[in-house]
């Protein structure tokens, strides 16, 4: 049995930091939505609804970015 104690990094990113890139773009996506519909009548309940995922995506990242350092700390 051989035991390997060198650490090699790879190009891909971990899954917790593919889930944050995700949400961002989520958020991202949302503020664009937000901005057109605010030059429209009528859009009203559909920026409340927007806002809303908004606030759910931005608390689903500081979930991540939490899990994320404490994963860290734990190397």
């Amino acid at each position: 049995m051989k035991l390997v104690m060198n650490t090699v990094k790879g190009d891909d990113k971990c899954r917790i930091c593919t889930k944050i890139d995700t949400k961002k773009r989520a958020i991202r996506k949302e503020e664009d939505k937000i901005k057109r519909w605010r030059r429209e009548p009528n859009r009203s309940a559909s920026i409340e609804k927007s806002e809303a995922d908004i606030e759910r995506l931005r608390y689903d990242l500081y979930i991540l970015d939490e899990e994320k350092a404490r994963k860290q700390s734990m190397l």
